[in-house]
């Protein structure tokens, strides 16, 4: 079975275990586990390693997919984590403080008014945002010429699908080798 280290999967298996594309496994079988493990836990693993993965990954100049390891990406994040919790803690002192002394006066509506302006602001973007999105992603799928008459693309090659080569292979009893190919 061939597959390609480029892909969104083989990608996705070197960012969550830190490995680099050159020490992908060789056997469908354990590779099929480890990457249906690290698809149900990166949306968790990624909102809580989301800092580290900003310092690293978008700062850093030479980092490469795999350099880091979970557990330093775990042990950063904790860090930078329990320090915003205590600048929170200091923030919301201060503004408790504020806020009391100023509770029932004009200073403390006009506060009030303008959190609530905010929150309805960023509610409407949000909302026109998706929209957006959503027009983007259906216009991007059609294919129009000079005329505007829609194309219709030729078939594309088809590729192993990893579920399906997996199915087979348990039916079948065999767990089918890797080569890993370097194209796009």
């Amino acid at each position: 079975m061939k597959l390609s280290t480029n892909s969104l999967n083989a990608q996705l298996y070197c960012w969550f275990y830190g490995q680099r594309s050159r020490n992908l496994p060789s056997n469908l079988c354990p590779y099929f586990w480890k990457l249906v493990l690290a698809w149900i836990l990166v949306i968790p693993y990624g909102i809580f390693t989301l800092p580290s993965i900003l310092l690293f990954e978008l700062f850093s100049k030479d980092y490469k997919n795999g350099d880091k390891k979970t557990g330093e990406r775990f042990a950063i994040s904790l860090a930078i984590y329990i320090g915003l919790f205590l600048l929170l803690c200091m923030i919301s002192a201060i503004t408790t403080m504020f806020i009391t002394l100023h509770h029932g006066t004009l200073f403390g509506e006009i506060w009030a008014a303008g959190i609530l302006i905010w929150v309805v602001i960023i509610a409407v973007s949000i909302f026109f945002g998706i929209k957006a999105l959503i027009e983007y992603i259906k216009d991007g799928r059609k294919v129009y010429d000079e005329n505007g008459y829609r194309i219709y693309s030729k078939t594309k090659e088809k590729k192993p699908r990893i579920i399906i080569e997996f199915i087979k292979a348990k039916y079948n009893s065999y767990c089918p080798k890797i080569d890993w190919t370097n194209n796009k």
